[in-house]
């Protein structure tokens, strides 16, 4: 972890990927405030769409998370998060998912 961003690999940022032959490559990256209105949410958060279009609400998120990510599937976000401080010793992670997978996530890295 570096620069408030969760990573797999602990010296750096820098985007990692795990997968394997006939799967999509499931990628992370340092989260960025228009990943969110990236995603195409679950179910049980899209009452959350909303909020989440609000001007600054990306940036205002991030400046206030010590931690944060984004995971991309062929380069389309399905995951963001991270954990928001409330107070000295208290944080709160939130997550925040895509819907079931699309055509395009599932089949992505299919040779």
């Amino acid at each position: 972890m570096r620069d408030g961003n969760l990573s797999t690999r602990a010296t750096t940022a820098e985007p990692t990927t795990a997968g394997s032959a006939g799967r999509a490559h499931l990628e992370f990256v340092p989260f960025a405030p228009e990943h969110l209105l990236a995603l195409a949410l679950q179910q049980a958060q899209a009452a959350l769409r909303p909020m989440l279009e609000l001007p600054d609400y990306g940036a205002a998120i991030a400046a206030a998370s010590v931690q944060t990510g984004t995971a991309l599937v062929a380069g389309i976000p399905v995951a963001c998060g991270g954990v928001l401080i409330r107070h000295r010793g208290v944080g709160e992670v939130w997550l925040l998912f895509s819907g079931p997978p699309s055509r395009a996530t599932t089949d992505a890295g299919t040779p």
